[in-house]
């Protein structure tokens, strides 16, 4: 083989490892994704405001059905400590399944198929589910 041709195939493969390298940096980021959004829904769940206000970058923002826009992290650490237990004591079931997440350098997007069961609070028997979707912007801090 000629030095020439060594040359080419060593480019070859640095080009190949250049794309795997990508590749797993990508699966990589889609899994800590994944690991956040089920720390958020966990925390949630279990009415832990503070783990869940953890969840969130300084410049986010939430919008919700009862609260309309809700933009920075001190607003909605208010929302979740302030408003929403008005409405949500915790113990409620939320599941969310199907992430369709795609990466774009240190930005990110996902979707989730969500459900969120309500129950009796004095027998924990389902009184009815809900089925939405959450629509997450993400970035890397």
């Amino acid at each position: 083989m000629t030095l020439e041709e060594l040359e080419k195939r060593l480019k070859e493969t640095e080009r190949r490892l250049k794309e795997a390298e990508q590749r797993i940096t990508i699966n990589e980021d889609i899994e800590q994704i994944k690991q956040l959004h089920v720390r958020y829904v966990n925390a949630l769940t279990f009415i832990e405001w503070d783990n869940v206000i953890d969840c969130f970058a300084e410049d986010s923002s939430i919008d919700v059905q009862f609260g309309g826009l809700i933009k920075g992290k001190a607003k909605i650490a208010k929302f979740f400590k302030e408003m929403l237990p008005q409405i949500h004591i915790g113990k409620e079931g939320i599941f969310v399944i199907h992430p369709q997440i795609t990466v774009d350098g240190d930005r990110a997007k996902g979707n989730w198929l969500m459900y969120m069961m309500y129950a009796d609070h004095r027998t924990w028997q389902s009184r009815y589910w809900i089925q939405g979707i959450y629509a997450v912007s993400y970035t890397h801090l």
